[in-house]
């Protein structure tokens, strides 16, 4: 889908798109005079080894009151603006510290980075089995969104030394930034900075390991509707 095509059907869904409490549509006039632009949101959470469930926060006042605060990378969606989710990664980062703004995410667990005994196999797990669900206003949207969609290894992996011994030379990961670990979201996903969403990561089972600072990151590539939030209606 190109991007003006993206762009066509997103405002199609949040024109089709009913109010929060029920009655009629979100944007009952239409969105003639709406602010619409490409923009990313982005929810982390850090993972440990004995929770199977994990609320990743992608609302600013979801953020500000919840027991999973926002990290320095995170970018979360205004209380004033609506988004229209149509690409959704769900990558993973080792960090040197839970503050750390810096570390590369990836959608696969490269066992160079992933280095901890049995990390790298539990995060494979995790894409196996593990799945996201996303309420919105009470409301179910996806019950089971599998995360074996966002896995991508590539050809070249991170390695220091690589071919042979003190060969001096450092592998980096093939990866596309534009589409690795990434996957459509068709129509669209609407959330409303100011309604109540809930984006939670289900494993099943808890982690076998983790590594001191490990991080789910999810991307939510859309569009944004500016100050289109029922908390400015």
């Amino acid at each position: 889908m190109t991007i003006q095509q993206q762009l066509q059907n997103a405002a199609a869904v949040m024109a089709a798109t009913p109010a929060a409490n029920g009655s009629g549509l979100m944007f009952p006039n239409g969105l003639k005079n709406a602010v619409l632009v490409q923009a990313t949101i982005r929810g982390e959470v850090q993972l440990n080894a004995t929770a199977t469930t994990f609320n990743i926060p992608l609302l600013q006042n979801a953020a500000n009151n919840s027991t999973t605060p926002q990290t320095a990378s995170a970018y979360a969606l205004s209380m004033q603006d609506g988004f229209l989710i149509t690409d959704l990664a769900v990558l993973v980062s080792k960090r040197a510290s839970a503050s750390d703004a810096t570390a590369a995410s990836y959608a696969y667990a490269p066992a160079s980075v992933f280095s901890t005994a049995n990390t790298a196999s539990s995060i494979i797990g995790m894409y196996d089995n593990g799945f996201l669900k996303l309420t919105v206003n009470q409301q179910v949207i996806t019950p089971y969104w599998d995360l074996r969609r966002h896995y991508k290894v590539p050809d070249t992996q991170p390695a220091a030394n690589a071919d042979y011994t003190a060969s001096a030379i450092n592998y980096i990961s093939s990866e596309d930034g534009t589409s690795d670990g990434f996957y459509p979201v068709v129509p669209g996903w609407y959330i409303d900075g100011a309604g109540n969403v809930q984006l939670t990561l289900n494993l099943g089972a808890n982690l076998a390991a983790v590594e001191t600072y490990e991080f789910v990151n999810v991307l939510c590539r859309g569009f944004i509707l500016q100050n289109s939030s029922s908390f400015k209606r």
